[in-house]
């Protein structure tokens, strides 16, 4: 599957999810009110889940780039070429994490964003980690 059928279906399937939710709760016999504060709730628990997962993600890549630092003398030139642009590729994206995670707590990021910053650390995550397996 590649990338944009995977973003695709990703993206359709979070509409759905969000649809059906968004049914239950509407014809949910509670007030207007009670309604409100459901959805606001629902709307701070994933960006909690978000954050979570950003920090998890910040946390593991920062613990992966140490460990990297420690093998990096026992490469050779080629090698040392594609371990430097995983690790810029993982530094860039917890950079980018850290960024979002801030704008998350100062109230100022959109859910595209931090769903976007979520996907490219986790990718250069595997990334690193699957280049520290070789």
């Amino acid at each position: 599957m590649g990338k944009a059928s995977f973003r695709k279906v990703l993206a359709v399937t979070g509409l759905a999810a969000l649809g059906g939710y968004l049914a239950g709760v509407l014809t949910a016999p509670k007030s207007g009110k009670e309604t409100r504060a459901d959805l606001g709730n629902a709307a701070q628990a994933g960006l909690d889940k978000a954050d979570q997962q950003l920090s998890d993600v910040v946390a593991e890549l920062s613990n992966l780039l140490e460990s990297a630092k420690s093998q990096a003398a026992d490469l050779s030139d080629k090698a040392r070429a594609e371990f430097e642009e995983a690790t810029a590729k993982a530094k860039m994206a917890r950079d980018k994490a850290r960024e979002v995670l801030t704008a998350v707590h100062e109230g100022g990021a959109k859910d595209n964003d931090l769903n976007l910053a979520v996907v490219q650390a986790n990718r250069a995550l595997n990334h690193l980690r699957e280049y520290l397996k070789k």
